[in-house]
């Protein structure tokens, strides 16, 4: 699974790909992250 920084907002995490197994890790709060599955998120 790859992991990609990013800064958590509402515009950037509309644009993060569905169906796709992506960790992003939030580059302001570096033990906060987001797992992004083929199902809706969560």
């Amino acid at each position: 699974m790859a992991t990609q920084e990013m800064t958590f907002t509402k515009g950037a995490l509309d644009k993060t790909a569905d169906g796709a197994v992506t960790r992003y890790r939030d580059v302001l709060c570096p033990n906060l992250y987001l797992e992004v599955v083929a199902r809706p998120k969560t």
